[in-house]
């Protein structure tokens, strides 16, 4: 499909921080709308180039490791991944997703730093991106791993630091909303899987 080769083309293009970015933006859509067609191979091919582009030839770990000293790069890279790994998973490629979903999981589960919390926004954007990857996926696995995010993360994991909290907490809104609409994806009949 000359749409989605085009696409990889501009990621490739890019580098750092700028294509982590865009492939952010654009994967939730890609996949939405190749599933909404049943074009499985093409929706296949995208996820594996974009997986490459953000890999390399890296493992998960050693992407990790270079990525020491800078939580906020990592995040947004486990972030990018988690969109690959929802497309996976919207076709049932659990093998390949699950290791994504795994770290990410360890990542949100993980205690809070002692001081602070300076990347409130990054965990967010990771934790709504984490429910709504499984949120493409079976319902019965995905229902479970946001249950157990919810049993399990550190209260001041995902905290209201803004001036806003005596009204309302933002950020808690968002991943709220996260779950509500991967619920209504797990669930929807239209699923394809």
């Amino acid at each position: 499909m000359q749409l989605t080769d085009a696409f990889t083309e501009l990621v490739a293009a890019k580098t750092g921080v700028d294509q982590l970015q865009l492939i952010n933006i654009v994967t939730g859509s890609c996949v939405h709308c190749l599933r909404k067609l049943d074009l499985r191979d093409d929706l296949d091919k995208l996820l594996q180039r974009l997986h490459t582009s953000v890999l390399g030839r890296d493992s998960l770990r050693d992407l990790k490791a270079k990525s020491v000293g800078q939580p906020e790069k990592w995040l947004t890279v486990l972030q990018t991944l988690l969109n690959i790994a929802g497309g996976w998973l919207a076709f049932g490629l659990t093998d390949q997703a699950n290791p994504i979903l795994d770290e990410a999981r360890a990542e949100l589960l993980a205690p809070p730093p002692s001081r602070g919390n300076p990347l409130l926004l990054d965990l967010t954007k990771l934790a709504t991106t984490y429910i709504a990857a499984v949120g493409q996926g079976p319902a019965e696995s995905g229902l479970q791993r946001i249950a157990e995010l919810f049993r399990k993360i550190h209260t001041n994991k995902i905290i209201n630091a803004f001036q806003t909290a005596p009204f309302y907490s933002r950020l808690h809104l968002n991943v709220a909303e996260a779950v509500v609409l991967a619920v209504l994806e797990m669930l929807s009949p239209s699923a394809v899987r």
